[in-house]
């Protein structure tokens, strides 16, 4: 079982990682490619499309199972690898972190910005929130390596 919920922590690891390596390389070049305008609409409308029960499988699964992997290794005598998997959940809740510091304060000024259509918004912001998804990235790298060698160690 432990094991089993280990991988789980692993993929979930993975496809968060992969999420914000996403945004951060692809994403946000292709809208600042856009009008201001245009480029604040597309990103307003995927933000309100992200809520759904995929991205909240990852993005809460991820810390989710990763701790309940970390505790069931510590309680099952893998201390090195509950260790490991401790760092991961930690590094995916400073992920967590910066969403609701960061990106989500943005995107509500964003919202509030298109509902007065300030093009010269955008520039501003999509600078702020790519450095910050960055941060978001690394941390969530950071849980991702921390899985692969607890993966390793198991």
């Amino acid at each position: 079982m432990f094991r089993t919920l280990l991988f789980s922590a692993l993929v979930l690891t993975a496809l968060n990682a992969g999420f914000f390596f996403t945004w951060s390389f692809t994403i946000l070049q292709g809208l600042d490619t856009a009008a201001p305008d245009a480029a604040m609409a597309a990103m307003n409308a995927i933000n309100n499309e992200i809520r759904s029960a995929w991205f909240a499988a990852v993005f809460f699964g991820a810390p989710l199972v990763t701790l309940l992997a970390a505790v069931l290794g510590l309680v099952s005598g893998r201390r090195g690898v509950a260790l490991l998997v401790a760092a991961a959940f930690v590094a995916l809740g400073a992920t967590v972190a910066l969403t609701a510091t960061i990106h989500l304060p943005l995107n509500a000024g964003l919202m509030k910005e298109a509902l007065i259509s300030a093009p010269t918004a955008w520039p501003a912001y999509s600078e702020t929130w790519v450095s910050a998804n960055h941060l978001r990235f690394a941390t969530s790298l950071a849980g991702l390596i921390a899985m692969l060698f607890a993966w390793r160690r198991a």
